[in-house]
């Protein structure tokens, strides 16, 4: 009996412990004030290995941006049935877009490692739309295709219609393109 009380008490102290990822948007509050946005969707193709069934993803896709002055990496997740991400006020620096993941629920992670168009700069005092990245994996033969920076006015209409009364949707928006 000791033994499941324990383990009841460490459940709940792990549970307690999590981080809990908040999708609030914070509105600007000076010209200054920028906002980096846009869509992840992984569409899982064919037979799997790692329990993940064929099909569409688009929340809790992990994106990690690797800051090029002043080397800080920065991490968020894809959220939604569009698979929006977004960084707040981030540093007006050269980004490069280091890893995309996805961890399946019941067990299995599949991760790219981008090595083209993953590169940007992020504009001060905008709202930089990185459009929708789409990454295709075709898992039994380990093939990975990553098309960035598509749909950008899809993924400004589906912004203002998620974030309708944002101040955001006042401020002047730029379509990054990787380089």
């Amino acid at each position: 009996m000791k033994v499941s009380n324990l383990f009841i008490l460490l459940l709940v102290t792990l549970l307690s412990s999590c981080v809990s990822i908040t999708n609030k948007l914070k509105e600007p509050t000076d010209s200054n004030d920028t906002l980096l946005v846009g869509r992840l969707v992984f569409k899982c193709l064919g037979t799997n290995l790692y329990t993940i069934p064929t099909g569409d993803y688009r929340s809790g896709i992990k994106i990690e941006f690797f800051d090029q002055i002043s080397g800080d990496v920065i991490i968020v997740y894809s959220y939604s049935k569009y698979g929006f991400f977004k960084i707040n006020n981030p540093d007006i620096s050269s980004y490069i877009i280091t890893e995309i993941m996805y961890e399946a629920p019941l067990g299995g992670v599949v991760l790219i490692e981008p090595v083209y168009d993953n590169r940007f700069i992020i504009k001060k005092g905008k709202v930089n739309n990185l459009g929708l990245l789409t990454w295709t994996g075709n898992l039994p033969k380990f093939k990975h295709i990553t098309v960035f920076n598509k749909e950008y006015e899809e993924t400004r209409n589906l912004f203002f219609d998620k974030y309708s009364r944002s101040l955001w949707n006042k401020k002047e928006w730029v379509n990054l393109k990787g380089r």
